[in-house]
C-alpha cells in the first residue's frame, strides 16, 4: 500500500546526516485494537482505521491525520503502543542543546496529549534515542529505551561511563519515571526485542 505523508516529510531537508537516515527518513507503524497507527519521522501521526478493510484493491493506504502537541524538531526514532497509550522517542534541539526525550500519550483518535516521562540531563550533540521495549519484572514495569553513543566515524568512551546515558540501554520506571542501566557498552543499537 502507498502511504500518503503530509508534504512536509517529503522535503528532504533532514537535519541529521548521518548514514542511516538520507532521502526522506523513516516512519513507524503500530496496531492498536483494529487499527493501523503510522507516525513520521516528524512526529506527524496518521491513522488508519479498521485494517481489515486493507484487503481492498485501492493503490493507497487510507490515513486520517491525528493532532498531537508534541514538541519534536529533529526526529522521532521510535512508537510503542501498549495499554492504551503510544510511546515516543524523539530529539529535541533548544539554544544549541539537542536532549532526548520520550513521552507518551493516551490514544484519542483526534488529539494525542503527549506527556513527558524521560528527558536527557545533559546536551549532547551526538547522542539519540533508540528503540523503545515494554519490560516487566515482578519488583516493576517500565520501558527499556536504548541510546546511541558517539558519531559517524568518532567513537567514544561514553558507553563506559557510568555517569552518563550514551551507549546504554536504561530502564524507565513507568511508576515513578526515574530509570537506572541495564545495559552498557553499546555504540549504535539498531533493534531491541524483549522476550
Amino acid at each position: 500500500k502507498k502511504i500518503k505523508f503530509k508534504k512536509n516529510y517529503y522535503n528532504n531537508n533532514l537535519k541529521d546526516n548521518s548514514i542511516a537516515y538520507k532521502k526522506w527518513g523513516s516512519f513507524f507503524i503500530d496496531l492498536y485494537e483494529n487499527n493501523l497507527f503510522i507516525t513520521d519521522y516528524l512526529g506527524n501521526f496518521y491513522l488508519s482505521k479498521n485494517i481489515d478493510n486493507l484487503t481492498t484493491d485501492d493503490v493507497s493506504l487510507q490515513t486520517i491525520n491525528i493532532n498531537s502537541n508534541l514538541k519534536n524538531n529533529l526526529r522521532v526514532f521510535d512508537t510503542l503502543i501498549s495499554g492504551g497509550n503510544i510511546y515516543i522517542t524523539y530529539t529535541y534541539k533548544e539554544n544549541e542543546c539537542k536532549k532526548i526525550y520520550l513521552s507518551y500519550a493516551k490514544i484519542n483518535f483526534s488529539q494525542l496529549k503527549f506527556i513527558n516521562l524521560f528527558e536527557s540531563a545533559k546536551c549532547n550533540p551526538q547522542a539519540s534515542p533508540g528503540r523503545i521495549q515494554l519490560y516487566k519484572t515482578k519488583e516493576k514495569e517500565g520501558l527499556l529505551l536504548s541510546i546511541s553513543s558517539g558519531g559517524y566515524n568518532k567513537p567514544s568512551k561514553a558507553s563506559q561511563d557510568k555517569n552518563l546515558i550514551d551507549g546504554k540501554i536504561i530502564l524507565i520506571s513507568l511508576a515513578d519515571k526515574n530509570f537506572s542501566i541495564f545495559s552498557l557498552g553499546h555504540r549504535v543499537i539498531q533493534g531491541l526485542f524483549v522476550d
